[in-house]
């Protein structure tokens, strides 16, 4: 099953919503794979290492049934954190990014060495946006709103047009 068009169904126990329209059907896929989730953990956690383990769950695009007119609401996607210490059944809306990852896992295990990572750890407090990339345009996206650079040019430490980075 895959929650991507056509929006293939293992068995027709999926299809609670009644099947035709596009929306319905991605629904219904969408219903099978938090079920295929929900049994994942539970055998994770018949296994042995349920408990020893940080589960990051993220889509890598958002749904066609969102405010994909705008270019903010083409990076809304969903994510889940599951493991020891991670509190369950909260949703936090703040922005974040796929660049949080990094920093949230280095975060979560405790290390305290030096990283190099655009994003910020999604545990505690952080700023209210998140940096996105979307081909050639940088994003910064935050509650108030967004802004967006192609990072054709820059200026230099002085404040002065640095160079061109890359030419079309």
């Amino acid at each position: 099953s895959s929650t991507h068009q056509p929006y293939p169904l293992p068995g027709e126990q999926w299809a609670v919503f009644p099947p035709g329209s596009e929306e319905n059907d991605f629904r219904n896929t969408v219903r099978y794979v938090d079920w295929s989730l929900g049994q994942f953990l539970r055998m994770a956690g018949e296994a042995g290492y349920y408990d020893d383990t940080l589960f990051i769950i993220l889509a890598d695009q958002t749904s066609a049934f969102v405010d994909a007119a705008s270019l903010p609401g083409r990076h809304w996607i969903p994510a889940l954190l599951v493991g020891p210490g991670i509190p369950e059944g909260v949703v936090d809306t703040d922005v974040a990014s796929q660049m949080d990852v990094l920093p949230t896992i280095v975060d979560y295990l405790g290390w305290r060495s030096s990283h190099a990572s655009f994003g910020e750890s999604l545990l505690g407090s952080r700023r209210p946006d998140a940096l996105l990339k979307n081909g050639d345009l940088m994003l910064r996206v935050g509650p108030g709103g967004w802004i967006s650079h192609d990072l054709a040019r820059r200026l230099d430490g002085a404040g002065s047009e640095a160079c061109l980075l890359y030419t079309s």
